[in-house]
């Protein structure tokens, strides 16, 4: 939760220079805990896929679907809370 948080603020402050729910912060919290959570699930599922049935080694698929993840939180989070 810490890890989280911190990783909010630096969001908000340093990445994104825009933020669509600027008057509700609570709200733009939970949005972005919900995509977070919903990645997590993709992570967890995308690994689970690549080593079981694609046969491919753990720690590869950890880092292939690593690289997607980032890339899908990025996107989601900046069409979601941070663009107009």
């Amino acid at each position: 939760m810490i890890g989280f948080t911190i990783n909010y603020a630096l969001n908000i402050k340093w990445v994104f220079s825009y933020r669509k729910y600027l008057e509700r912060p609570l709200y733009e919290y939970i949005l972005m805990a919900a995509i977070s959570l919903f990645v997590s699930g993709l992570n967890i599922i995308g690994i689970w896929f690549l080593s079981e049935f694609v046969k491919i080694y753990y720690i590869t698929s950890k880092i292939i679907i690593s690289i997607f993840t980032f890339l899908i939180k990025f996107l989601i989070r900046k069409k979601i809370l941070f663009q107009i």
